[in-house]
């Protein structure tokens, strides 16, 4: 009786460089390192948008406008802006533009606010452009006004 004997081989696994063309593989292997490196830059990512950032001061107000509060400031965590403080009557015709966000704290979408006012008006309506821009609505005669800006928060993601 003859029993063919089958040779074991250990599974392998081909992986052709033209696969991949990048700088994960080399001569058609994965390097584990950078893998690990890619994801270790993912996760990095992922907490400091979790974790935010420290409070910022805010971008150089426009038009007259001037800081009320010892500091007018604003974060960004888990994907919301907040911002802190007020600011003193400047110009106040309709769009009159107050300052504007850097590039990671813009919204998608524009968004309305309307915040707290003393002395003469009670309310004031912000607008927060996708373009960055805080510009104010809605005005009418004022004299005298400090906006306080601590209600205005939004998604950036």
């Amino acid at each position: 009786m003859t029993i063919n004997k089958l040779k074991y081989t250990k599974p392998q696994v081909i992986i052709k460089r033209d696969s991949f063309p990048d700088e994960r593989t080399y001569n058609g292997v994965f390097s584990v390192g950078r893998i690990i490196s890619d994801l270790k830059n993912l996760f990095i990512g992922k907490i400091n948008e979790i974790i935010g950032t420290d409070w910022v001061d805010i971008p150089a107000l426009q038009n007259s406008w001037v800081i009320n509060t010892t500091t007018v400031k604003y974060k960004k965590l888990c994907g919301m802006v907040e911002i802190q403080g007020g600011i003193d009557t400047g110009t106040t015709t309709d769009t009159t533009l107050l300052f504007t966000f850097p590039v990671d704290f813009r919204p998608q979408e524009i968004l309305h606010f309307t915040v707290a006012a003393d002395t003469t008006v009670k309310s004031a309506q912000l607008q927060v452009g996708t373009n960055g821009q805080v510009t104010i609505h809605g005005v009418y005669t004022w004299t005298t006004a400090t906006l306080y800006l601590d209600n205005i928060k939004f998604s950036v993601s």
